[in-house]
């Protein structure tokens, strides 16, 4: 009885039988792909900056929500003798108002040097904030404030508290209180190293200050909102010009410093900034 013969298995690539394309079909598509991407790449790539310079412009304008803060315009001018002598007294144009008519503030002749008084622009044109709205520790509107917008941030008594500066532009004293302490920051526009924070309580009495619509000696004029007498920065402090308080100085504090917003944001993770007043019959202004 004879055996059955088995044939051998060739295990040579032959019976293997890839699916596997030629090694020159291979190359000739490598050479495609990078041909494609040198006649290509320039273009591409512009289209990729401009992208990038869109979603860039988008963060910029881009709502940030800070609330109440816009400017007051006022269409009335002051009278011909907005600075007038009336008997002892001087009086100083305060602005119109709907239902008392024009306002004045009244001064003594050697309270202020005229040559050093600009015209009026309005009195609360910047609409100094009384009832600051702030965040600490993040917040819905902090949260939307891009990373390269500027602060002027300083430490009050341990706690790091931010201002940024399109609201300090647009309403120039924020009559701020942090745990507890009264405080003044006026803002100061560059040369000048940072705002000034001043304490505002004297002889045991809280002021608020508004703008009084004036620049003196090129230093924003403000004014006291339960006395109205005239306040100006100097070199010494808050100055009172005129009113119950004259000559007496509110202590500046310190100066504020700029920061990135991001950058600051990072460090102060419990950080206090604030984002707009409490003024509920405004619209957000930005």
């Amino acid at each position: 009885m004879s055996t059955p013969s088995h044939q051998p298995i060739d295990p040579s690539p032959s019976n293997l039988s890839p699916n596997t394309a030629p090694r020159g079909v291979l190359l000739c598509g490598i050479v495609a792909v990078f041909g494609f991407i040198a006649y290509q790449g320039p273009s591409l790539w512009d289209e990729i900056n401009a992208l990038l310079r869109e979603r860039s412009a988008a963060r910029q304008s881009a709502v940030v929500g800070y609330v109440g803060i816009s400017p007051n315009p006022s269409a009335a001018l002051p009278p011909g003798n907005w600075f007038r002598i009336e008997g002892p007294h001087v009086r100083l144009w305060a602005g119109w108002h709907a239902e008392q008519g024009h306002r004045w503030f009244t001064i003594e002749p050697d309270d202020l040097d005229r040559n050093l008084l600009s015209e009026s622009v309005g009195r609360d044109l910047f609409q100094g904030i009384n009832q600051p709205l702030a965040e600490v520790g993040g917040g819905p509107i902090s949260a939307r404030i891009p990373g390269h917008h500027e602060v002027e941030a300083m430490r009050i008594d341990g706690r790091h508290c931010a201002y940024p500066v399109i609201v300090l532009d647009k309403v120039l004293v924020i009559n701020d209180e942090v745990d507890g302490k009264p405080l003044l920051i006026l803002h100061t526009k560059p040369p000048a190293t940072g705002s000034s924070v001043f304490e505002t309580v004297l002889d045991g009495q809280r002021l608020q200050m508004g703008f009084a619509g004036y620049f003196y000696n090129d230093e924003p004029l403000l004014y006291d909102r339960s006395s109205e007498g005239l306040w100006v920065e100097q070199e010494e402090g808050l100055v009172s010009l005129s009113g119950p308080n004259r000559g007496r100085i509110l202590k500046r504090l310190g100066r504020m410093q700029r920061f990135r917003w991001d950058d600051w944001s990072q460090q102060h993770t419990d950080g206090r900034v604030v984002v707009g007043s409490d003024r509920p019959l405004l619209s957000a202004a930005l």
